[in-house]
């Protein structure tokens, strides 16, 4: 409630110095073009003359103070921060998470600095939640039981596949539109993917060796340049290619890991926050990044080796040139389960689909790796490998699970598709621990599992159909 003030036989509104507080609030606030890396956002504005809007992971309680200026960027609450502060009705809102849900806040305002005056009560609220994402039918074209999968994932990876450049396109495109963050000051925020750095800097954002205005940041291929076949020309795709490409720190991440494998260090002669440098325990010199981004790292290496393979010969770890020989494939292997993609990975793979027009197959589903033996690019005997909507063809029909990797909490249906039904699902985790189970589903065709408080992880399916057979699956599960 405001305080009226009388003076000279005038009446004043709000607070000494401060401006008329707005009559209204506005309305009307809409969400579309839904994507899972981004959306924009609209409303109908009142007769004020801004508007502060704000936004976090669960409902907003936080009442903006008259006389305080908040800036974009700022952290204004425990996860609310502050995404915009004008005059406009519309945004274009990047920084999001893939099957993520945002509640925001908008409040009319009038004035500027000490004399800016907020319309704290009945904000306008609204509450979107950003897709999930997933790969659909893009693999439809890939048949699961052909020994010749690896071909048709590579001819089905560069189909449609759209060039986009490594200078300037990365900065354009993947750091302007996904990577960066913003900040007060009007400064930009970017984290090294390696060490978990947090860099923040003037716009506009430049790469270390930038001539008069140089950053602290490169681009990194996680599979070198040296090991490439082809020469990895960043002017060619393979060079180029966003999937492999990640910001670091120049001086203390890139021209520390240069081109050696990377592994896990018994002998430390370089470390920096959350990175290693130095020896294993074979006396193999190695490099290894923070463990939020070592599974990143093995899945962009497993698909540079699917995409390109064949490409001046077999892009098997002996078969390339310098220290490809010395990478572990089965260390990559355990970092693909231990650190499974998460909502950040996931949705910067949404976005490069967007704009490369291609996926990568070991986000999709991780389990592939295992069924593949890099170090000469063959299939294992005896792997069953399921891509596709349709993860399984039972004998009776189909079963197939989406989205899969699913963000716990968020629900994984399971859907059967031909005679009868199922009639029954049960979900074991990798220790052969039972974490689900259904009971009798009457042959629904379709269930959804509540995956809420469910640890981050792989987990084994068993859908009973209604003829007696059990159609086994894996499911993944990552915050």
């Amino acid at each position: 409630m405001k305080k009226w003030l009388f003076a000279a036989g005038c009446l004043w509104a709000g607070m000494a110095g401060y401006a008329q507080q707005p009559v209204s609030q506005p309305t009307n606030l809409s969400f579309y073009n839904l994507k899972p890396y981004g959306f924009n956002l609209a409303f109908t504005p009142s007769s004020a003359n801004g508007y502060l809007v704000v936004r976090s992971v669960s409902p907003v309680t936080f009442t903006p103070q008259d006389g305080v200026t908040y800036e974009k960027g700022q952290g204004v609450a425990p996860g609310v921060k502050v995404f915009a502060v004008s005059g406009s009705s519309s945004a274009s809102v990047k920084e999001v998470l893939a099957g993520t849900t945002y509640y925001f806040a908008v409040f009319a305002y009038n004035g500027a600095g000490n004399s800016i005056d907020y319309l704290n009560t009945s904000p306008l609220t609204g509450t979107v939640t950003v897709p999930a994402g997933g790969p659909g039918n893009y693999y439809a074209s890939v048949d699961n039981a052909s020994p010749a999968i690896l071909a048709d994932l590579k001819q089905r990876i560069n189909t449609g596949r759209v060039f986009q450049s490594y200078t300037p396109g990365y900065i354009n495109n993947l750091m302007n539109n996904f990577y960066l963050r913003d900040t007060v000051g009007g400064k930009l925020v970017s984290v090294c993917q390696y060490t978990g750095e947090v860099y923040i800097t003037d716009p506009p954002y430049t790469w270390w060796g930038t001539q008069g205005n140089p950053g602290q940041f490169t681009r990194e291929h996680s599979l070198p340049k040296s090991w490439m076949l082809t020469g990895g020309n960043t002017n060619n795709q393979d060079g180029a290619d966003y999937h492999n490409l990640f910001p670091v720190n120049q001086e203390k991440a890139n021209a520390k890991r240069s081109n050696y494998p990377y592994g896990i260090v018994q002998n430390v002669t370089f470390q920096y926050m959350g990175s290693k440098f130095g020896t294993n325990s074979q006396g193999i010199t190695v490099y290894e990044p923070r463990d939020a981004n070592k599974g990143d790292c093995a899945r962009a290496q497993f698909y540079m080796m699917t995409c390109y393979n064949g490409n001046g010969g077999t892009w098997g770890y002996q078969t390339m040139p310098t220290y490809a020989q010395q990478e572990n494939q089965d260390l990559l292997k355990i970092w693909n389960l231990q650190d499974p993609p998460d909502a950040f990975e996931r949705t910067r793979h949404e976005y490069i689909y967007s704009i490369q027009n291609n996926r990568n197959p070991f986000i999709d589903y991780p389990e592939l790796a295992d069924c593949i033996n890099f170090n000469n690019m063959t299939l294992y005997a005896n792997c069953a490998i399921t891509l596709g909507v349709d993860d399984h063809v039972a004998a009776s029909g189909r079963v197939s699970l989406y989205p899969n990797p699913v963000t716990a909490g968020q629900g994984m249906t399971v859907t059967y598709e031909g005679p009868g039904g199922m009639r029954g699902v049960t979900v074991t985790d990798m220790g052969g621990r039972r974490v689900y189970g259904s009971g009798p589903v009457n042959d629904n065709v379709s269930l959804t599992l509540p995956t809420e408080g469910w640890v981050d992880g792989i987990y084994f399916i068993g859908v009973l159909l209604s003829d007696g057979s059990v159609s086994t699956h894996k499911m993944i599960i990552n915050h």
